[in-house]
């Protein structure tokens, strides 16, 4: 339960895939009088639940998630937590190439190296309702070319990209094993692949995967 006197507070979880970076970034927004980081986990399967039942005002993503997962997670958590805000630090030098369907509707984007006085007033900004998109990351966005791929299939093929098994990515995104394959058999025939390994270099090349 949230105590009166944190009602004021902007209330932040954090989302990254090492504790190092986690940890300082918690310590950075905790300086802060108007700040509270409820909590500071990976990229967990369960965020949407975590979030709903911490409530948070703004979540932050710090991960190496391909785009289309990355848009998942972040439409699932705002279905469970309406007014929560999404904020996604992004590596400049990668091409961010939204999905179909999703150019619109997305979180705010913030690239890494960004100053700590930044950052804490980006938190603030998208905490109060604006929508942030580093103007270098708006350029980054132009140059990859439009996906094919569902965000369902880029999900996979992240998946697969990272080297996990069949088995492996069905457990983590709750699929049978005959529909993970048959997602990777559509993206190997979306793509013009001979296999796997090929639809993962082809799209990586494109941009679509990081």
């Amino acid at each position: 339960m949230i105590s009166a006197s944190e009602v004021d507070l902007i209330r932040v979880l954090l989302v990254d895939d090492f504790q190092l970076t986690r940890g300082a970034l918690g310590a950075l927004l905790e300086q802060e009088a108007d700040m509270m980081v409820v909590a500071e986990i990976g990229a967990d399967p369960g965020l949407a639940q975590i979030a709903a039942t911490l409530r948070p005002d703004v979540v932050i993503f710090n991960t190496d998630l391909a785009i289309g997962h990355l848009l998942s997670m972040a439409a699932d958590v705002h279905a469970n937590v309406k007014e929560c805000a999404v904020l996604v630090l992004v590596d400049q030098r990668r091409p961010l190439t939204f999905p179909p369907g999703r150019r619109t509707g997305v979180p705010s984007f913030l690239v890494k190296d960004v100053s700590p006085d930044v950052l804490v007033d980006t938190v603030r900004r998208v905490a109060a309702g604006d929508r942030v998109i580093d103007e270098r990351i708006a350029v980054a966005a132009l140059v990859g070319t439009e996906t094919v791929l569902t965000n369902r299939e880029l999900e996979v093929l992240s998946l697969a990209a990272e080297g996990a098994s069949v088995e492996e990515i069905a457990a983590r995104l709750y699929l049978s094993l005959g529909t993970v394959r048959n997602y990777l058999s559509k993206v190997i025939m979306k793509t013009g692949a001979r296999n796997r390994i090929d639809a993962i270099r082809i799209a990586r090349e494109a941009g679509w995967l990081v």
